[in-house]
């Protein structure tokens, strides 16, 4: 086995961790301890510089930050399986939606839950309702974006979102977003 996987549970790793289940990739999952602190040990910051989660060793090679570990899964693995576009169109698109869903939506889906919500995550209990409307206002965009980003990628090729753990993860994702608004 030459991946080892460093990451913890609920964290940015959660896509790095399905895309090499996807992908059928032989893998050691490392579980960082984060209350100890053993991602702040020389040897993980040898890995990664940042001290955070996650990080992949493949052979002598280290990635960091998770679009970075997705892009290189999926130009090393993916498309040899068929999962990710080798060239043309196609992969272009792939590495626009992969970027956009990374860089946009998921700070905005994290920013959300974290304070976009009516919870006692960030706010003192008088804040909250005011956050979590402010937050509601962006809600319509996000879903629209979500919508058009599904057509285009249900009518791809790409084999990974057309699989039935992705649909089915897709679906409840779309599920939730409706619900909270």
């Amino acid at each position: 086995m030459t991946i080892r996987f460093y990451s913890w549970p609920q964290s940015s790793g959660s896509g790095v961790h399905w895309a090499l289940e996807e992908l059928g990739l032989d893998y050691e999952y490392v579980r960082l301890n984060r209350t100890k602190g053993e991602h702040r040990s020389a040897e993980y910051l040898a890995i990664n510089p940042n001290g955070k989660v996650p990080a992949l060793v493949d052979g002598e090679e280290c990635y960091f930050e998770s679009l970075s570990i997705l892009l290189h899964l999926a130009e090393r693995y993916g498309a040899m399986k068929g999962l990710w576009p080798a060239a043309g169109k196609q992969r272009a698109e792939a590495l626009g939606w992969t970027t956009w869903s990374t860089t946009e939506l998921m700070p905005f889906m994290l920013q959300y839950i974290y304070h976009g919500l009516d919870a006692p995550m960030s706010f003192d209990p008088p804040d909250r309702s005011k956050a979590a409307a402010e937050y509601s206002l962006a809600i319509p965009h996000c879903i629209s974006t979500c919508s058009r980003s599904a057509s285009v990628i249900a009518s791809s090729s790409w084999a990974l979102f057309r699989s039935p753990t992705f649909r089915s993860q897709q679906r409840s994702a779309s599920a939730s977003l409706r619900a909270c608004h």
